[in-house]
């Protein structure tokens, strides 16, 4: 009975952070994502939108532009501007309705993951595609 009770347990949490199938948190990153730094920071986010999810379970779309600009769009909401600088081997993204974060940067392969460089938790997992 305890077995039971376990998996439908992990059943019902699970569905607390999947919406259709797909995941609706962003995860820690992967054992082997690596740790970007400066350049490879700016090489792997600057000059195309990227599609990720933030810790709040939100779909957002966010560029980087090379000037230092930057906007998102998070689903529901209205486009917003804002900047971005790297600093050795963090990124801090300052938008008025979102306030300065700066981040460490992992990747692997398929993701980026932005951690909050302060409480090191996952803010956003974005796409690599």
């Amino acid at each position: 009975m305890k077995g039971i009770c376990s998996t439908a347990l992990v059943i019902l949490l699970s569905g607390c952070v999947m919406h259709n199938g797909v995941s609706t948190e962003p995860h820690d990153p992967a054992p082997d994502a690596m740790v970007l730094k400066g350049n490879d920071i700016t090489t792997a986010l600057v000059g195309r939108p990227h599609h990720g999810i933030n810790r709040e379970g939100q779909h957002y779309s966010e560029t980087f532009q090379a000037d230092g600009t930057a906007i998102i769009s998070v689903t529901g909401s209205q486009a917003q501007g804002g900047s971005w600088q790297v600093s050795e081997n963090t990124l801090c993204v300052n938008y008025a309705v979102f306030g300065n974060r700066c981040n460490v940067v992992k990747a692997d392969a398929k993701w980026i993951w932005l951690i909050d460089s302060t409480k090191m938790i996952t803010n956003n997992r974005i796409s690599r595609d």
